[in-house]
C-alpha cells in the first residue's frame, strides 16, 4: 500500500517536496506549482459537503488501515428480537434500537488507534506475519511490554506487538458482568440478568446495543430486563455540552440552592424527552424544601404528646387519609413504571394544596385548643397528621433525600 497521508495528518515522504505538510498547505503549494508551470487552466470556487469532527470541526480525512472486527451483520434478525424482549420506558424508544439494527452496514469495528485503553493481547510474527494470541490464563497482558511464552510455528521468536486498543464500547459493554465480579462472583446467578439499565437516548445505539449484543453472544440472554431512557438537558434549545461550552455548572447551582433543589428540577423531566434548564424551577425546588421543613416543624410541634393509640377518626380525617391512600396508589404505579416526573408532580400537588393549604390550616384549632372539640378529636387529627407527614416524606425521599432524612 502506498500512503501519501500519515495518521498524524501530514504528507508522507512519498509526496516528495510536499512531505511533512498538512493537507491544506500541500493543496495550496500544489496549486502554486501548477500555476508556475502553466498547467492550471482555470480555477473556479465550488461548494460541496465536507465531513468534520463533531467537536473540533476539523475536516475528516480517511486513511486506509488494517482493523479488527466482530462479525455480526448476519445476526440482524436476532438483534431485533433481543431488543423486543426488553421492557422499554418509554416504549417507543425500542424503535430507535430497531432502526439502528436495520441500518447497520458494517460489522463491529472494535480497534482504535489511541494511547490509552485495554490492549489487544496480540502479537505478529516478524518473520511470517502469523497472529499470536495470548493464552487466556495469562490475561491481562500488555503486548508492548510482555512477550509470547512460546515461539511462532515457523520457529521465529521475534514479534511485533499490536499497538491498537479496544473500542470503548467493546469494553464498557461488559459493565454488567464486571460490576458483579467486582462485588462478588458468587452473585452471578442471582444478579444476572440485571433489572435496570438507565441511560440517555443518544447511546441506545452504542452502549445499550453493544451490551445486548455482547451478552447474547457470550451468555445467550439479555443483560437486563428494563431500559429507562431519559432525554437531554438543553440550554436555549441546544443540548448542553462541555465541548460547546453551553453548560451550567451543577456545583454552582448546588452551592446556591442545594442538591435537593436541583434534584427537584431534574425530576420534572419526562421519560424520553429533553428538559430545558430553567433556574426558576430550581428556585421552586428550594421553596418546596423550605415549605417541607416548616410544615414538618409545625406538625412535630402538634405531635409532641402523640401516642399511637387506637382512636375513632373524624370524617375530615378519613377524607384526608382516603386522599393520601389514593396518592400512594398513584405514585407507586408511577415509580413502578419509572415515571418519576408524574410521581413528583402528584406528591408536589398533594403536599402544597391538600396537606398544607387545607389540612394543616383546618386542624390547627383541634391541635392547640382540644378543649373545644375534645381529646378524641385531637387524637384523630394527630393520627392523621402523623401518617400523612410520614407518607409524604417517604414519597419525596427518592426526589429530595437530604431534607426528608433530617
Amino acid at each position: 500500500i502506498k500512503e501519501s497521508l500519515s495518521k498524524s495528518g501530514k504528507m508522507t515522504s512519498i509526496s516528495g517536496k510536499y512531505s511533512g505538510m498538512t493537507i491544506k498547505d500541500a493543496r495550496k503549494e500544489i496549486i502554486n506549482d501548477l500555476k508556475e508551470k502553466g498547467l492550471l487552466l482555470r480555477q473556479l470556487p465550488i461548494k460541496h459537503d465536507v465531513k468534520v469532527h463533531e467537536r473540533c470541526g476539523i475536516e475528516i480525512e480517511f486513511v486506509k488501515s488494517t482493523q479488527w472486527f466482530v462479525k455480526y451483520l448476519d445476526l440482524r434478525e436476532d438483534m431485533v428480537e433481543w431488543g423486543r424482549k426488553l421492557d422499554w420506558y418509554p416504549s417507543f424508544m425500542v424503535h430507535r434500537y430497531i432502526n439502528w439494527v436495520k441500518g447497520l452496514q458494517w460489522d463491529w469495528l472494535i480497534s482504535r488507534q489511541r494511547f490509552f485503553g485495554v490492549p489487544f493481547p496480540i502479537w505478529y510474527c516478524k518473520k511470517c506475519g502469523e497472529i499470536i494470541k495470548a493464552d487466556e490464563k495469562d490475561l491481562p497482558v500488555d503486548p508492548l511490554k510482555d512477550k509470547p511464552k512460546k515461539k511462532c510455528k515457523c520457529g521465529s521468536n521475534e514479534f511485533i506487538p499490536e499497538k491498537d486498543i479496544l473500542d470503548t464500547w467493546f469494553t464498557s459493554s461488559m459493565t454488567p458482568r464486571l460490576s458483579i465480579e467486582l462485588m462478588d462472583k458468587g452473585l452471578w446467578n442471582k444478579l444476572y440478568p440485571m433489572t435496570l439499565r438507565p441511560q440517555a437516548s443518544e447511546i441506545i445505539t452504542f452502549w445499550l446495543f453493544n451490551t445486548v449484543v455482547k451478552s447474547n453472544l457470550h451468555y445467550k440472554k439479555n443483560p437486563f430486563k428494563d431500559v429507562v431512557v431519559s432525554g437531554f438537558v438543553t440550554l436555549g434549545g441546544q443540548k448542553m455540552s462541555k465541548s460547546k461550552g453551553n453548560i451550567v455548572e451543577p456545583q454552582e447551582v448546588i452551592k446556591k440552592y442545594s442538591a435537593d433543589a436541583i434534584r427537584y428540577w431534574a425530576s420534572s423531566s419526562k421519560l424520553g424527552e429533553d428538559i430545558e434548564y430553567q433556574e426558576k424551577e430550581v428556585i421552586a425546588g428550594s421553596r418546596t424544601i423550605v415549605k417541607l421543613f416548616n410544615a414538618s416543624k409545625f406538625a412535630l410541634m402538634g405531635l409532641e404528646d402523640y401516642e399511637k393509640d387506637k382512636c375513632k377518626l373524624e370524617s375530615f380525617d378519613i377524607w384526608m387519609l382516603t386522599k393520601l391512600n389514593e396518592l400512594i396508589d398513584e405514585v407507586t404505579k408511577d415509580f413502578d413504571d419509572y415515571d418519576y416526573s408524574k410521581a413528583r408532580s402528584a406528591v408536589d400537588n398533594f403536599f402544597w394544596h391538600t396537606f398544607c393549604d387545607y389540612y394543616l390550616e383546618i386542624i390547627k384549632d383541634r391541635l392547640y385548643n382540644p378543649d373545644k372539640r375534645g381529646e378524641d378529636s385531637k387524637k384523630s387529627a394527630q393520627f392523621t397528621l402523623y401518617n400523612s407527614l410520614l407518607s409524604i416524606l417517604k414519597i419525596m425521599a427518592p426526589i429530595m433525600p437530604f431534607i426528608t432524612e433530617m
